[in-house]
């Protein structure tokens, strides 16, 4: 999604525009806000509260979450007359949160989470 976002936002004339201000808003109602809370309540939370010793690691989550409020901010405040700011900064957001997760996060969660903790994770549902 970042990659198409990053396009549109470069060279969308303002019909492109205002779809990809529609599909993110869509994405965002549908998948990002419950991967957020999921991460928040059920990753986030557990780091905090079982691993807060590992300063490298509580500085990610407060990187992330961070990130997540600011994705949050730029999505509630998209419009048309930003359009290109807007879907630039979350294109960039975007790749670097995932970057993140995916190189940081995920591996410290596999290496440090117990078993059971880890079916936790898998078998959180948002409340």
């Amino acid at each position: 999604m970042a990659k198409k976002l990053a396009e549109v936002a470069a060279r969308g004339d303002d019909v492109a525009l205002s779809k990809a201000i529609e599909r993110v808003e869509a994405h965002y109602a549908d998948n990002l806000r419950g991967h957020f809370r999921h991460e928040e309540e059920a990753i986030f939370a557990l780091i905090v509260e079982q691993y807060r010793d590992d300063v490298e690691l509580a500085a990610l989550v407060a990187t992330l979450l961070e990130e997540h409020q600011q994705l949050r901010a730029r999505i509630a405040g998209l419009a048309a007359a930003t359009a290109r700011e807007d879907l630039t900064a979350i294109a960039v957001m975007l790749k670097r949160h995932i970057h993140a997760e995916e190189r940081r996060l995920f591996p410290a969660v596999q290496a440090l989470f117990t078993e059971e903790e880890m079916e936790g994770v898998l078998r959180y549902r948002a409340r």
